[in-house]
């Protein structure tokens, strides 16, 4: 990404922006529910972003407990791996290894990172916790005087019902459509799993279903600008302009609040700008609301100065204006922003046929 840094909202990492001890509760509370992942791997889901973990708000949470034994856990390995000299210690110290250190990076001990839970990161962490499964099987057969067959058995059953899992696993992983709804299945408070299961149903131009799940999308996260403006959209390619407008508006009154005389402050995700930029498409059918798309276009390039599609949609409505020196003038504004952009020297030379230049 070169010298920028990604934009993440608080629908990416709610705790990360929460106050304290929210943020600490939660970030702590977030270590056992990834060790239950591994411990018991039934209810996957490809995105635990925005509202899929409630946060811990309170030393009071009953999730709490969930950390202390966690904590307690590793704690008596820790203990184990140091005080005990033998081959199961040392096989310990390297499960422990490969569970926690890969983890690190992903624990946002040192950094915030952009997600909740992502089942992804505990790729190499599962290795070292499958050699402590073995080394607790060895340590029971060891143990068991009779019944050794039967301890067989459960490992075996172990083996085969996970094994039977991730075939099942991999049927939901066929298209995007069963993998975003296979996680609406275990979790129904995340809008992201709405709105990307409704994106699938655009591809294939099902616009009235993909409706009603943007929709749901905006009910379960009123504050999630995207999924306004992927309701927009929906009721654009429905040829209905009235409730596209009244959605795009309400993803623009999300947005901070511009205070006159300071600049715009907020990081925002480039993508939310698309209600600005789409609002004025919208509006600009009519020839007598040029004017206010040109004010949309304006408003949405002082949130960020290379937003080149808004200087290409200004010069477009520039030029419907008649005011062609203006839409000289913007075309060039963006050429400086994207000297490599082909539309935006295309469209400065039609400008300069229509001055006589």
């Amino acid at each position: 990404m070169g010298a920028q840094l990604p934009v993440f909202t608080n629908f990416d990492n709610p705790a990360s922006q929460a106050p304290a001890p929210a943020r600490q509760l939660t970030f702590n509370y977030l270590l056992p529910v990834n060790a239950w992942l591994l411990l018991n791997p039934s209810e996957l889901c490809c995105d635990w972003t925005m509202g899929t973990l409630p946060l811990v708000t309170s030393l009071l949470d009953a999730r709490n407990v969930a950390t202390l034994l966690f904590y307690s856990g590793m704690a008596g390995l820790g203990i184990f791996a140091i005080t005990q000299q033998s081959k199961r210690s040392r096989t310990v110290v390297m499960s422990l290894s490969l569970l926690v250190l890969p983890f690190i990076p992903a624990s946002n001990l040192f950094f915030p990172v952009g997600f909740v839970v992502a089942e992804r990161i505990l790729y190499t962490p599962s290795l070292g916790f499958c050699m402590l499964v073995a080394l607790g099987f060895q340590v029971l057969y060891d143990r068991v005087k009779v019944g050794k067959p039967l301890l067989t058995a459960v490992l075996v059953a172990l083996i085969a019902s996970h094994g039977l899992k991730t075939y099942m696993r991999n049927i939901d992983w066929e298209s995007e459509y069963s993998i975003f709804r296979s996680g609406l299945k275990v979790n129904v408070r995340n809008a992201k799993l709405f709105n990307n299961v409704g994106h699938a149903l655009e591809k294939y131009q099902k616009y009235e279903e993909a409706l009603d799940y943007f929709e749901k999308a905006a009910s379960v996260q009123p504050d999630d600008i995207g999924a306004h403006i992927n309701v927009g959209r929906t009721y654009v390619n429905l040829n209905r302009s009235a409730p596209a407008e009244k959605a795009y508006l309400k993803a623009i009154d999300l947005f901070p609040p511009i205070k006159k005389g300071k600049s715009y402050q907020a990081r925002i995700a480039p993508s939310h700008l698309n209600a600005y930029l789409n609002l004025a498409n919208l509006v600009s059918k009519d020839p007598a609301r040029l004017d206010k798309a040109e004010q949309l276009l304006r408003q949405a390039i002082t949130m960020r100065a290379d937003y080149v599609e808004a200087y290409i949609n200004l010069g477009d409505i520039l030029v419907k204006l008649g005011r062609l020196q203006d839409a000289k003038n913007t075309y060039e504004a963006a050429i400086a922003h994207d000297p490599v952009n082909a539309d935006l020297y295309y469209n400065t030379g039609v400008v300069l046929l229509e001055l006589g230049k």
